[in-house]
């Protein structure tokens, strides 16, 4: 059995939903969810935060970037972009590159 992140459309609880089923009920809200519906609509959140996350970096704006990253993360916490992302801005906001 697979699973994928998803986020629940009614309360927002971050959920991992079995690929093998068709509707599941939310375990924070109790809520019917549509598996295929809710893992399409947090795969399109993942990119769209993605794509911001990196347009924050090229302008230099590394903490929003960061942040960008940790709400990626939080759809799907096995996503090798978010983490490269993320360590790469954490890189920049922090202090030691400022060192000489």
């Amino acid at each position: 059995m697979n699973f994928e992140p998803a986020k629940c459309p009614s309360c927002g609880g971050s959920l991992q939903l079995p690929t093998d089923k068709t509707t599941v009920k939310c375990m924070f809200c109790g809520c019917a969810i549509v598996v295929k519906d809710a893992i399409q609509a947090s795969g399109a959140s993942i990119g769209n935060i993605l794509n911001l996350a990196e347009a924050a970096a090229k302008v230099s704006n590394f903490q929003e970037s960061y942040d960008y990253y940790t709400r990626a993360l939080e759809f799907d916490p096995s996503n090798y972009r978010a983490w490269i992302g993320k360590g790469l801005a954490a890189g920049w906001v922090s202090t030691w590159h400022h060192r000489a």
